[in-house]
């Protein structure tokens, strides 16, 4: 972030609301908090967030700035971000765009908007849908209230997407193989108004997904530096959100600048849900088995790779996959279950139209499947998801919960909703 010093003149009663708002008397660092709240804040879902709008705050501030009493203030602020309000506002006064920034803050704040079943980090191969999302709210509310949960975890959380939709719990953990998926997590949890700021100066474009795709080939480690951890999420946000299918593999040409600004909205909303989250990086079966020692009594959330798509889940940007074995993950389970922790573990059981090209099956999933959890002391229920074509989820569980059966009988012979 470039920092530039500013001279402004604000008035006595502004200056005022601010320490009152803040409850703190430093006004430089006043300042610098408001922007960076109003960055997060004031520009995110506008339908929900803003009272009036941003050129009605405009006409308030023209109309009084002329009568009040000012002090005249220097502080140093981000260049890009005070050019960023001036837009926002529409204006090319930075002492006005300020002066906006501040009025909203202090006065044109609704509480914030929940986050929408629609609202993610980014979409990537496998993550749960908005139908999938309300399934999964309905079975972790009806587990949560009939059984003594100690805490949530997903060693396989890729984005996240599966927690950030959940009712919150005491002890909350997520855990992925991936350095950058993990560092992305962390910067949008510790520093957010970095991360949106930084992502609003790039320019939606095929040369900056060229430029960004060089930096996620160094090499790099999560404790770097804060500013290489933000340069590393920016780069790896971008090129996920601008690939196609979220590989970050070749741009996509069918988005545009506006849908791009639209989607860093929902930052603050995320990382508002990532507080108080561990986010590790591990092994996932390794970190399970850590539960094992180190909790009791937790929901535990299996979002494993689909079967025979292992290929599409690697690590970074190498050939190294982050899952090998689903037998091991049914063993864990077991482990888990014997525990007294309860398991959940996702599967999408018909084939797509690519793995039916390479000979894989509905039938074959569905056998391997069988072989794992069949007559195993297992529960299941069968989600059928809305436009895709008859594709099917399975959610199987070591506890009965709302509507499900014991497995005891082969999917391929039972009854599909």
């Amino acid at each position: 972030m470039i920092k530039k010093g500013f001279t402004f003149r604000l008035s006595k009663a502004l200056i005022k609301s601010l320490k009152k708002h803040y409850k703190t008397e430093q006004i430089s660092l006043l300042i610098q908090r408001c922007v960076q709240d109003g960055i997060l804040q004031q520009t995110m879902h506008v339908k929900y967030k803003r009272t009036i709008s941003p050129q009605e705050t405009l006409s308030k501030i023209l109309t009084n700035r002329i009568s009040s009493k000012k002090i005249r203030i220097s502080v140093r602020l981000d260049e890009y971000a005070m050019n960023f309000l001036c837009i926002y506002y529409g204006t090319e006064s930075i002492t006005d765009a300020l002066r906006c920034c501040i009025y909203d803050v202090i006065h044109n704040t609704a509480p914030s908007a929940p986050l929408q079943n629609t609202d993610k980090v980014f979409y990537m191969t496998g993550q749960k849908n908005p139908q999938m999302l309300e399934f999964l709210r309905e079975v972790f509310n009806d587990i949560i209230g009939c059984f003594r949960i100690g805490g949530y975890a997903e060693p396989f959380c890729g984005t996240g997407n599966v927690l950030l939709h959940m009712k919150e719990l005491d002890a909350e953990f997520l855990n992925d193989s991936s350095e950058d998926l993990i560092n992305l997590l962390r910067v949008l949890q510790k520093y957010p108004y970095e991360l949106r700021l930084s992502l609003l100066s790039k320019q939606y474009s095929k040369t900056t997904f060229s430029d960004l795709t060089k930096i996620l080939k160094q090499h790099f480690y999560l404790k770097s530096s804060k500013a290489k951890q933000i340069e590393r999420a920016v780069a790896f946000y971008f090129c996920r959100y601008a690939s196609a299918y979220g590989k970050g593999q070749s741009f996509k040409k069918n988005g545009n600048q506006n849908s791009y600004y639209s989607h860093l909205d929902c930052i603050y909303a995320l990382s508002q849900r990532l507080q108080g989250v561990e986010i590790k990086k591990r092994d996932a079966l390794y970190f399970a088995k850590t539960l094992l020692r180190d909790a009791e009594n937790f929901l535990i959330y299996f979002d494993a790779p689909y079967i025979h798509c292992e290929e599409h889940y690697k690590v970074n940007n190498n050939n190294k996959r982050m899952f090998h074995s689903h037998t091991a993950l049914r063993n864990r389970v077991m482990e888990l279950r014997a525990h007294h922790h309860i398991c959940l573990i996702s599967y999408r059981i018909t084939a797509s139209k690519s793995m039916k090209k390479s000979g894989i099956s509905d039938s074959k999933i569905q056998q391997i499947l069988d072989t794992l959890y069949l007559n195993k002391g297992f529960y299941y229920r069968l989600e059928k998801l809305r436009n895709s074509k008859g594709q099917i989820e399975i959610l199987i569980s070591t506890v009965p919960f709302c509507k499900s059966k014991p497995y005891s009988i082969s999917i391929s012979e039972a009854e599909v909703i």
